[in-house]
């Protein structure tokens, strides 16, 4: 699961609570505002958790204007749109990406017919 946050006081502040609650080790609170680094993980594959502070194509603050909800017992789960996906895809190029776009676009014509 990929979290993409805003680089922000409050939120290393969550995520270093995150990583010290998960035993992960905390990573120093200057490395979080830079572009050096901008994924942290927590956990092994299958359930491993990314952390993103930055993706292709976007801008925090941009998606944010047109994200999704989807509403979890009392939790807001906010997603970026469909279209910002795409673009994100398309932006950063990969072969994987790439072929997700492709599936993404089948899934959304099957859906609109």
């Amino acid at each position: 699961m990929n979290l993409w946050v805003n680089k922000s006081q409050d939120n290393y502040l969550k995520i270093k609570k995150t990583h010290i609650e998960f035993g992960a080790p905390v990573f120093p609170e200057n490395d979080f505002p830079e572009n050096e680094f901008n994924v942290w993980g927590i956990g092994v594959k299958p359930s491993k958790i990314e952390i993103l502070t930055h993706i292709d194509g976007l801008t925090f603050d941009e998606s944010m204007k047109k994200c999704n909800f989807l509403k979890l017992e009392k939790i807001n789960v906010t997603y970026i749109n469909f279209n910002n996906l795409i673009k994100n895809k398309l932006s950063s190029g990969r072969f994987t990406d790439l072929a997700d776009i492709q599936q993404l676009n089948k899934l959304k014509k099957n859906n609109n017919d």
